[in-house]
């Protein structure tokens, strides 16, 4: 239980401060996030998975983004699917 409580907290922590604060600016879904980024020959490729809301989750995703970092692709891509509809 308290390391369940410790990993979501630390996730909502990147989605408010660390590197998916670009994801909800607005903070509208109240998302939960983790972002990765790992080296493919000379570039790179990242992820982000997450849920939301993060007081009570009934949605989840995760976005991998072949080229780029999480903060370049990976964040940017998740946040147009997740502000292009009402949840």
């Amino acid at each position: 239980e308290r390391s369940h409580e410790l990993i979501t907290r630390g996730m909502r922590l990147c989605a408010t401060e660390g590197t998916a604060k670009k994801l909800d600016p607005k903070d509208k879904l109240h998302v939960a996030a983790k972002t990765g980024t790992t080296p493919h020959g000379a570039k790179f490729q990242s992820h982000i998975i997450g849920f939301f809301p993060y007081d009570k989750p009934r949605n989840a995703f995760c976005l991998f983004a072949p080229a780029g970092t999480s903060q370049d692709s990976a964040v940017p891509s998740a946040r147009e699917i997740l502000l292009s509809t009402t949840w």
